[in-house]
Parts: structure tokens; C-alpha cells; sequence
């Protein structure tokens, strides 16, 4: 049904090349089409559309081993090498393409990180309880955000370090944010709703980004991390690429609570990456650097159109 829409807006546009993100509305007549007026493509590759129709690879509480919805995306893996290039905004999400047939004779495969100009952090903190270290949560209030596993992992923390608090920031669906009050019933455990992040980020001193799903690059890692706020942060999909152990942050395997809540008391006990706090900005400068990744995007596009000419 878009094909005829998008052949019109195409031969229109007449583009010397077609960037495609999000492919959800369109579907493979976008590459089709294009394809078929002689115009490349690139695709950005921002989640798991092109593998799993839920966008996540990840279903009853877990991410996919496998891939179950395959008789939906039968015709993906030969429909993908219609296109010039393939970039993953992470190494993890490219990788993870691959793995499943997609791209394979795909001539130009390349990572080209997101990134988001961010002021200095600011130099006053918005101080807690004396003797406290609060944790932070902010983003969309979700399973696949690991956040009823961080709640249920805070509160095993409680039971034997009372200095401890989290904030938790972000919306969800209200019968999910319920559920997660719900467990919550802790004073040391603050919901706070949809607040500014920058603003939020000066009232922590950790922040957690506990994903259970492959998350292909969460910005909310790299922009804690530009405020000299540490990140702890589980080894699901691009999260990895972002923390550097123990130098501006701690890693966890996804989806144990185990390896979570010692990560909570590590943090509290040994305190080792708010020592070098001073220098972790530095560690994902290349994370906000914009011109970097338009720079990257504008070699692309003149790679795969020089190509397309010899091609």
C-alpha cells in the first residue's frame, strides 16, 4: 500500500542517495522502490524492526535467544541487500543484524555513533541526607528498561545498607508505574515523573540503566556520564561500548539480580569511580561531538554514491 506513495514522493525528491531510520509505516517497498529508480540506500539501524515486529527481540520477560516471529520476516534477509550501506548506531546492533541474515552482501557496513552536544556539568549538586548515595533511574518506565528489576534489587540493598536512596524519573503505561509503586513501598524509594535530565543528573551520585532488552545505544548512558555522573549499567547491547569499568562506571550481566544488587554495593562500598570523578566526562567525548557524527554521515553518503556511479 506505500509503495505507490513512496515511488511518487521519490521521483519527486529525485535524492542522490535515500537515508532510511525507522521502517515501521513503510516497510520493504521503501527499498523496493528506491531500489528500483536507481537511487542507494543507506539504512540507520536504531532497533530490531527489521527482525522482530515488536522492534525488541524481546518477549515474556527476556530477550530472544532466537528468532521467533521468522515466518514475519522471511522475505527481510534477501529484501536487505537491496541496500548500498548498513550503519548500526552500535557495534552490538549491526552485529546482531548480521547474525540473523540480514545485510549479508551489503558492500558497505559501518558504526557511526549518535551524539548530542551537552553543556559542562554543573559544579553545584543538589545535596541528599548527609552520609547518603542516591541512585538514579530516568528514561521510559518499561519492562525492557530493567526498572522492576532495579526496584526489586534496591530493595534487597536496603535490608543491610539503610544509606541509600533511589530517585526514579520517567512515564509509562499507568497500570505498569502502579505495579511498580507497588513494590516500592519504601520511603528510600522516590518516583519523581517526567523531570528535566540535566537537572536530574545533579541529584544523584549513580545513575542505573539496568536494560534486560538489547538496548542498541540508550543515550541516557553517555549523557549521565557528560555530567560526571558514573553509570552502572547492564551488558545488554550497546550499553558496553559506552562503559569503561571502573572508569566511568560498572557493568552487570543482563538480567541477573545477583550481579545487580553487587553492583549496587560495590558502589556504595568501594566508591572507586566517584574517586576519578573529575575526569569522566572525557570518556565519551567523542559521544558529543556533533559535528563528528555529521562528518561521518556526509563521508558516507559520498562514499556510497561514488560507488553506486562505479556499481
Amino acid at each position: 500500500l506505500m509503495a505507490p506513495i513512496i515511488r511518487a514522493k521519490l521521483k519527486a525528491i529525485q535524492p542522490d542517495v535515500l537515508i532510511s531510520h525507522n521502517m515501521p509505516g513503510f516497510g520493504l517497498g521503501l527499498w523496493r522502490e528506491a531500489h528500483a529508480l536507481n537511487i542507494p540506500i543507506i539504512q540507520v539501524l536504531h532497533d530490531y524492526y527489521l527482525i522482530c515486529p515488536r522492534s525488541t527481540l524481546f518477549k515474556n520477560g527476556q530477550s530472544c535467544s532466537g528468532q521467533c516471529c521468522r515466518v514475519f520476516r522471511s522475505s527481510h534477509p534477501d529484501a536487505s541487500n537491496l541496500v548500498t550501506a548498513v550503519v548500526g548506531v552500535s557495534h552490538a546492533i549491526l552485529q546482531t543484524h548480521l547474525e540473523h541474515g540480514l545485510f549479508a552482501n551489503t558492500p558497505i557496513k559501518q558504526t557511526i555513533y549518535n551524539a548530542r552536544a551537552l553543556p559542562e556539568p554543573k559544579h553545584d549538586k543538589v545535596k541528599g541526607p548527609q552520609d547518603t548515595v542516591t541512585f538514579g533511574f530516568i528514561g521510559a518506565l518499561s519492562e525492557v528498561k530493567g526498572i522492576k528489576e532495579l526496584i526489586a534489587a534496591f530493595q534487597q540493598l536496603l535490608k543491610t545498607h539503610g544509606n541509600a536512596r533511589l530517585l526514579v524519573a520517567g512515564n509509562g503505561k499507568p497500570e505498569f508505574v502502579q505495579e511498580l509503586r507497588q513494590m516500592a513501598n519504601s520511603p528510600m524509594i522516590e518516583f519523581l515523573g517526567r523531570v528535566d535530565a540535566l537537572e536530574f543528573f545533579t541529584r544523584i551520585d549513580y545513575c542505573v540503566a539496568p536494560s534486560t532488552w538489547r538496548d542498541p545505544f540508550p543515550g541516557v548512558v553517555y549523557e549521565a556520564i557528560s555530567q560526571n555522573v558514573p553509570v552502572i549499567g547492564s551488558k545488554a547491547g550497546g550499553i558496553p561500548e559506552v562503559i569503561q569499568e571502573g572508569v566511568n562506571g560498572h557493568l552487570f550481566e543482563i538480567g541477573d539480580p545477583c550481579t545487580l544488587l553487587e553492583s549496587l554495593r560495590d558502589a556504595l562500598r568501594n566508591n572507586t569511580v566517584k574517586s576519578n570523578i573529575k575526569n569522566i566526562r572525557n570518556s565519551v567525548i567523542q559521544f558529543l561531538d556533533e559535528e563528528r557524527m555529521l562528518t561521518q554521515y556526509d563521508e558516507l553518503s559520498q562514499t556510497v554514491t561514488s560507488f553506486h556511479r562505479k556499481n
